[in-house]
């Protein structure tokens, strides 16, 4: 409803009850034509009020200044005014016809306005704050605090603003004013039709602080006035209802056009509305009354603009409203959401470096009406849109899984009508199988790369064959020490051995093996022969994963020492291995696999002295974990094909025996390479990754050998390797063997 507010000017007045504000007792302020208007504190004069005001009651006026000359300052540390009236007009604070009302003082005062009214008379009102004018002389009202809460409300058809300021002249010699400053502001309207800020014919309203405006309609403006939200970009602000630029003929006759200005600064900043014009009684000459220039939306630091949709344009009808344009978005990083169909915007000009457009997208629409559409008409130069395709709901961003490249530039293209000098681009994230893309301000699509779900999928997945190869891989040394201090034919051993894996991805691979066996030398062999049980388990953690592997094996050995020094050591291992994965934040699956190893290593140790010695080694060692595949909790699988392995190992190792033979000490380098290792994983849509497994490092170790006895003796041995995809960063062996 549009309603001239004009009691408080064209009333008649009377005598006062009290003339004075503070006095206790309610003042008769003028007759109207719902009946007699009271104020609870009235004010004449320039008066100071130092006191705490704590007032409920139901007077029509909480406070009331009228005329010039009359000024109030109110500085108590609580200033908390609530009005309701059951049968009439229902205000706060009232400064009119150049009277002046200071409320609060800044980082001090706590400032409450409530106002409210059942709607029960027809012509009733519910206003916070209500600063008027007439004939070139406007009212002044400024109210400063820690907070400041204006709410008003109605139950029934009553005319609802928080605010209302207006000079009811569009000569702009003294305007009517508002200026709200604190460190947070609330500024509410509930009830049908309920406005926020109402600023009319010149009349002023600023606010600085953290602000909530929320409303049906956020604001309402006409008459050359001016709202002014955040200007100095100094605050977050929330606002939630539309701007509404409101011709009102039986009343104003007075053009829409008028300044708002939104400043939107930081991510908790958002405005969720639009811009609209509506019009009681259209007027003759639409092109001069409805237009509107003065709109300017600040976006910056990634604060938010959800555009909600409006009434289309009515041009015949009485009554109506339709959707007119943001004129000026000055955008810095700023966000904007387009959530639907419905919603078509425009802005005619842009300034800044530009911002994000969250685009929703319904995939299951008709071709055309999949997205709303936003159109900037004019940009500065280098000013870019960065597009994000949404889901219908906008509660996740569609992946390369959802949509093709050609796809994406359809729904950007049929979203986003900018200028020709704003560049819009729009990275679309992978999903579980395909890889991500991004695509220029030319059109040209490009890969985000390898799709890092698969990877992570595929590298946890090969946390099996990748520990089990470098696991298996022992050479005798680690397995038995220096088994030539063996006295017996037969012998029993256990060892420990541990260490940590590291590679790309973020990959940790922490795993300890527990090893047993025995053998001997049966008859007038040369060949010692033996067999040994493990357990082996494996903590691995990837970028977007990880992975535990419990590995139970079973291998068997034959070793050859020569009198001359060499040795020839062949080993064979069967193991079974359950792997229970977590990937991408919660997915969960677990494989099973069954792995055959064959290894063989020559050495030959040469004396350079009778404490010294060197000895040359080769080992290969070839590993096959079979093919498996891989369901995750969400749905999503993967099909893994056989892992072959063939490590092949070439070094030297420098000793030293201990006098008395009581043990040695020994040093160790060598070269190992990975001939194979390729890794191939299919995705549940058919989508492949493949990893090229080569790889070639260094290992380098340190490792003591000493006889606890002439029949037992004890063996450690530490090492590391570098330059490698997959490295140890350490790994060390510990051992007991008795022989008999």
């Amino acid at each position: 409803m549009n309603f001239r507010l004009t009691c408080p000017l064209g009333a008649s007045r009377r005598t006062y009850e009290a003339h004075a504000f503070g006095s206790g007792r309610s003042g008769r302020v003028c007759n109207s034509g719902i009946g007699r208007l009271t104020a609870r504190y009235l004010v004449e004069g320039d008066k100071i009020f130092a006191e705490d005001i704590t007032y409920a009651g139901a007077n029509n006026f909480g406070i009331y200044a009228y005329g010039s000359g009359n000024a109030g300052t109110f500085t108590g540390q609580t200033v908390s005014v609530d009005v309701s009236e059951e049968a009439g007009w229902a205000t706060g604070v009232y400064a009119g016809v150049g009277g002046k009302i200071v409320i609060g003082e800044r980082d001090k005062s706590v400032v409450t306005i409530r106002t409210k009214d059942t709607g029960v008379v027809e012509g009733s009102l519910s206003f916070g704050l209500w600063v008027d004018g007439k004939e070139n002389l406007g009212g002044v009202m400024e109210v400063k605090g820690k907070s400041v809460t204006i709410h008003a409300e109605s139950e029934g058809q009553t005319d609802v603003r928080a605010i209302h300021v207006a000079t009811n002249t569009l000569k702009p010699s003294q305007r009517s004013s508002l200026l709200i400053d604190a460190d947070t502001v609330s500024i509410t309207a509930d009830g049908e039709g309920a406005r926020a800020i109402v600023a009319m014919s010149t009349g002023v309203v600023e606010v600085k602080g953290r602000a909530t405006i929320a409303a049906d309609n956020a604001i309402v403006a006409r008459g050359d006035a001016k709202v002014l939200v955040n200007a100095e970009g100094k605050y977050s602000t929330v606002i939630n209802g539309n701007v509404n630029f409101s011709y009102d003929a039986p009343t104003s006759k007075t053009p829409v056009d008028a300044t708002v200005v939104l400043n939107l600064v930081g991510p908790e900043s958002s405005w969720t509305g639009n811009t609209v014009v509506s019009w009681n009684g259209k007027p003759t000459s639409v092109d001069e009354y409805l237009s509107v220039t003065g709109m300017k939306l600040g976006l910056s630091k990634a604060a938010a603009w959800t555009p909600v949709e409006t009434a289309k344009d009515s041009t015949t009808a009485n009554i109506g409203a339709k959707y007119t344009a943001l004129n000026l978005l000055e955008n810095n990083d700023g966000v904007i959401n387009i959530t639907g169909s419905a919603i078509d915007v425009t802005v005619e000009k842009m300034t800044g470096t530009g911002g994000t457009v969250n685009l929703a997208a319904d995939l299951t629409a008709e071709e055309g009406s999949r997205t709303g559409t936003i159109t900037i008409a004019e940009a500065d130069e280098n000013s870019k849109i960065d597009v994000k395709l949404k889901d219908a709901k906008m509660e996740r961003n569609l992946t390369s899984d959802d949509l093709t490249a050609e796809e994406a530039k359809s729904l950007m293209a049929a979203g986003v009508d900018a200028a020709e000098n704003v560049g819009v681009t729009s990275t679309v994230e992978e999903g579980m199988y395909n890889d991500g893309f991004r695509i220029d301000e030319e059109g040209a699509t490009t890969s985000t790369g390898p799709n890092s779900v698969m990877q992570s999928t595929l590298e946890l997945a090969a946390a099996a064959p990748l520990a089990i190869n470098r696991i298996l891989m022992n050479d005798v040394r680690k397995r038995l020490g220096d088994i030539r201090t063996s006295q017996g034919t037969s012998g029993v051993w256990a060892r420990y051995d541990g260490g940590r894996l590291s590679g790309s991805a973020g990959l940790e691979n922490d795993f300890h093996t527990i090893q047993a066996g025995v053998d001997t030398v049966p008859g007038d062999s040369s060949i010692r022969f033996g067999a040994a049980l493990s357990y082996t388990g494996s903590e691995a953690d990837y970028r977007r994963g990880n992975a535990d592997m419990d590995l139970y094996g079973l291998s068997a050995y034959g070793l050859w020492m020569g009198e001359a020094g060499q040795f020839v050591d062949v080993v064979g291992r069967l193991a079974s291995a359950k792997t229970d994965m977590t990937v991408d934040g919660g997915k969960k699956g677990s494989m099973d696999n069954v792995a055959l190893s064959l290894s063989g290593e020559f050495g030959w140790r040469f004396d350079v002295s009778s404490l010294f010695y060197v000895e040359p080694q080769i080992e290969a060692t070839y590993t096959f974990v079979d093919a498996e595949r891989l369901e995750l909790s969400d749905g999503s699988s993967y099909e893994f094909d056989d892992a072959h392995s063939l490590l092949g190992r070439a070094g030297m190792a420098f000793g030293m025996k201990c006098p008395n033979n009581i043990g040695s000490v020994h040093a160790r380098v060598s070269a190992v390479h990975e001939f194979l290792g390729d890794l191939k994983v299919t995705g549940g849509n058919g989508a492949i990754l493949e990893t090229d497994g080569k790889d070639t490092w260094v290992e380098y170790g340190l490792g003591v050998n000493f006889n606890l006895t002439p029949a037992t003796y004890f063996w450690a041995d530490v090492e590391r390797t570098s330059g490698g995809v997959l490295d140890e960063d350490w790994r060390a062996t510990v051992g007991v063997r008795h022989a008999f």
